[in-house]
């Protein structure tokens, strides 16, 4: 296993993270366009 530095660990944390919440808000984008057009 290749050593990380402090800085770059928190940098990839970050990256991992700002990821996370773009899937999560697409995937929840898309769930309420779904469940507004079932509704109708």
């Amino acid at each position: 296993m290749t050593k990380m530095s402090h800085n770059e660990l928190n940098n990839y944390k970050i990256k991992l993270s700002a990821l996370t919440n773009v899937f999560q808000t697409k995937c929840l984008n898309i769930c309420l366009y779904v469940w507004l057009d079932y509704i109708k």
